[in-house]
């Protein structure tokens, strides 16, 4: 075993590097005392893959197109969550298949060890992560002849996210030898600007608003989550982590606000939005009958106005982020008011149903696409099927949505401030 300490600003690193095939690296991070400082410190990671084959070129630019399947490859929900490095390979937070939070050694169940360090405890306690990155090539492109793994590994503060430090180390494999691992120097180094791309990245995939009681709750969230899949609450079919913290949430989550008036804040940018699939409004209206939970409905005012209107999601899907909405907001005049604020109030399944009920009853005046108010509707949103319908209504159609949905069992005083805002901008306006 090699044991290397390395000093850092806010505490000691120790990497220990035990041979085997592959070879284990077992991080730890030991936190200076400070009675002011913080109480759960984690592990972080981005890994970059890099291929090769025998004459040292590069294969595939993704972490799925390294494989025989790219289709088939367990990593591509690394694809999902990686940005482009500097170096132009993909870099993606190091994490396994449906974990919610970023840390390797968090809270997600089963997924993570939790194993917190804390710098307010006498003496102060350490945090780590064991991995050995064994790299098998049974499924891989067979003109691989080299895989090549950097990690650049960070001490995080989960109440904060200020970064406290990180180190870099590699593994390298081949067909013959599951994996080298070797440190990439004795010193600390600040995060990277891949890390926190990366990092950031992660972040806004992986959390969302659930209304628990009344009150917006910023959560971590997996995507991944299926019937046969345990989402980092150790539960199938529950995607739901635990709370972020506000500290953590106000530095790296700018997008996702969760105020006392409205759930989320979106904003958009001209050039970053569009493309997505547009469907018939019957067959729209369809899809979010049978499925509430996975449609959104945003009003945008397209008349009149002395000053820009926020334009209004209402949504069964507590999940939702800018991504969502993103390829369905269409850079054209009616939809202007979209690209400067956009505000989201979650609703139950049940309200939601009935939304879409009012909608489908003034089916024919949403075709008609006559009115001030443009309204799209997205159905499977955040799933592979995601699309939307367009169409525009009067402000006498938005009050008479208003009203009854106002009245329906169940709405909390955040969905009637909501719904008044609705009717006072779209369902009064002239």
């Amino acid at each position: 075993m090699e044991v290397t300490i390395i000093k850092g600003q806010h505490g000691e690193w120790q990497a220990h590097i035990f041979d085997g095939d592959p070879d284990k690296m077992l991080i730890k991070f030991f936190p200076h005392y400070r009675a002011d400082g913080c109480s759960d410190i984690r592990l972080s990671q981005t890994v970059t893959v890099r291929a090769f084959d025998r004459n040292g070129s590069v294969i595939g630019g993704t972490f799925g197109g390294i494989c025989k399947d790219p289709a088939a490859s367990p990593c591509l929900h690394f694809d999902d969550d990686s940005v482009t490095g500097a170096d132009g390979y993909p870099v993606v937070i190091d994490h396994k298949k449906c974990e919610g939070d970023p840390y390797y050694n968090g809270n997600d169940i089963p997924q993570d060890k939790s194993l917190p360090g804390d710098a307010t405890s006498t003496p102060p306690e350490s945090t780590e992560l064991g991995d050995a990155p064994n790299t098998g090539f049974a499924d891989k492109n067979a003109r691989i002849a080299k895989i090549t793994k950097l990690f650049e590994t960070c001490a995080i503060c989960t109440h904060t996210g200020e970064i406290l430090g990180c180190i870099k180390w590699k593994s390298e494999a081949t067909p013959s030898d599951g994996g080298d691992v070797s440190l990439g120097g004795a010193n600390e180094q600040p995060a990277s600007n891949d890390f926190k791309n990366a990092f950031r990245e992660f972040v806004e995939n992986h959390t969302g608003v659930k209304v628990e009681g009344g009150k917006a709750v910023l959560r971590w969230f997996c995507p991944d989550t299926s019937k046969d899949i345990k989402g980092p609450g150790g539960k199938t079919d529950d995607p739901w982590g635990g709370p972020v913290p506000d500290g953590f949430r106000s530095l790296w989550l700018r997008v996702k606000e969760v105020t006392e008036w409205y759930a989320m804040e979106l904003h958009f940018e001209r050039g970053a939005t569009g493309g997505g699939s547009r469907v018939a409004l019957d067959e729209a209206l369809k899809r979010a009958q049978a499925a509430p939970e996975r449609s959104a409905v945003k009003f945008t005012w397209a008349g009149d106005q002395t000053k820009s209107t926020p334009s209004v999601i209402l949504t069964g899907y507590h999940a939702l982020s800018a991504k969502d909405v993103a390829p369905f907001v269409y850079d054209e005049s009616g939809f202007a008011n979209d690209f400067g604020s956009t505000v989201v109030y979650f609703l139950s399944p049940d309200q939601q149903q009935k939304l879409v009920s009012l909608l489908s009853e003034r089916g024919r005046k949403l075709a008609a696409s006559h009115g001030p108010v443009m309204v799209a509707l997205l159905v499977d949103v955040g799933g592979p099927s995601a699309s939307a319908a367009v169409g525009q209504l009067a402000p006498t159609d938005v009050r008479e949505i208003v009203v009854p949905l106002a009245a329906h069992e169940g709405t909390t005083d955040e969905i009637l401030r909501g719904l008044a805002y609705l009717g006072e901008n779209f369902g009064f306006a002239q």
